[in-house]
């Protein structure tokens, strides 16, 4: 059982599946699965076939030209341009619409690796560019704190939301909207901490 990653959430499955089961995407199901092998022996009965049906022409319109065909067209040539004709489409429809389609098969499983791998490249880079700023934050809310400058204080703890070291006492302003509209009633009233970062605020 090969394992395969969802397009959707990139996360790895079973290739059997239908659909990922964690965020339900349907699976495409690739109905041609022809061997490299496969596809090169399809290849060379088309070039044989092809050569056949230009040879039975060539002799065909040489007997034509000669005027050895007689009226119902039964002669030999006559037979082996139709037999060529027909292999030529058979080998033709088995190269083109069967063997073919394993190289696009192969190169959107090569563009969907790259996909893969630009994703989590990304994925890495961003998560090290937010730690990054989160240990800034940190020591600049650790400095706000011993400091008597001109600094926007932050306690030096992070938000439990986003994890990030922007908290700050919550105010009015916060608080105005949800209380003109709610009341007394609304969650906001009886909370002390904002965090800038993600906008949350809580108690």
């Amino acid at each position: 059982m090969s394992k395969i990653q969802c397009t959707g959430c990139f996360k790895t499955i079973d290739s059997t599946n239908d659909k990922c089961p964690y965020c339900g995407k349907a699976l495409e199901k690739n109905k041609w699965r022809f061997t490299a092998q496969e596809s090169r022996g399809m290849m060379v009965m088309f070039i044989i076939s092809l050569g056949a049906f230009l040879y039975c022409l060539v002799k065909y319109l040489i007997a034509k030209m000669q005027g050895t065909l007689n009226h119902y067209g039964d002669n030999d040539e006559t037979l082996f341009l139709a037999f060529s004709v027909i292999l030529l489409a058979f080998f033709s429809w088995a190269y083109y619409y069967k063997s073919r389609p394993l190289s696009r098969i192969n190169q959107q499983e090569k563009n969907y690796e790259q996909t893969v791998q630009s994703y989590q490249l990304g994925k890495e880079a961003k998560a090290a560019a937010e730690l990054e700023e989160i240990k800034k934050e940190k020591e600049y809310a650790e400095n706000s704190q011993s400091s008597a400058g001109p600094w926007n204080r932050y306690y030096t703890y992070p938000c439990p939301y986003c994890g990030h070291y922007k908290v700050r006492p919550a105010n009015w302003d916060d608080k105005k909207f949800s209380v003109a509209f709610w009341g007394v009633y609304s969650s906001k009233v009886g909370h002390h901490y904002k965090c800038e970062k993600c906008g949350r605020t809580w108690s």
